[in-house]
């Protein structure tokens, strides 16, 4: 009797309830890693096109004060590439649309694609 009653007076966790805890907690910090991955996998990319974005604005400033610009670039470790292309303009307009494109591949591969951005120059 003095033995059933020490076993039950004993406080304290047994082997395997500390082994099912650290099981779940693995579970748990494993789908939170996840969690963590995507979100810099999405940061990285949304910088990305915050840069192609800025880079492509620049460019177009660039060109629509010197009817030149700077095809390639790199920053922050990553390069881009630029194409300025003038549309054909409407009849009866001072006004010539253009297309600027900033690519991630200097082959100019449409999934290279990060940006494109359109506006119009003054027909000189």
């Amino acid at each position: 009797m003095r033995i059933n009653q020490r076993i039950h007076d004993q406080k304290g966790l047994t082997l395997i309830e500390i082994l099912v805890s650290i099981v779940i907690l693995g579970i748990i910090f494993t789908g939170m890693l996840g969690f963590f991955s995507q979100t810099v996998k999405y940061s990285s990319h949304n910088e990305n096109k915050i840069i192609s974005i800025n880079l492509a604005e620049k460019m177009l400033s660039e060109y629509k004060a010197s009817n030149s610009y700077t095809r390639e670039h790199t920053l922050n470790g990553k390069d881009y590439y630029v194409e300025i292309t003038e549309l054909s303009a409407h009849q009866n307009m001072d006004l010539v649309p253009i297309a600027v494109k900033v690519y991630t591949d200097p082959s100019l591969t449409p999934t290279s694609l990060t940006t494109e951005l359109y506006s119009y120059r003054e027909d000189k």
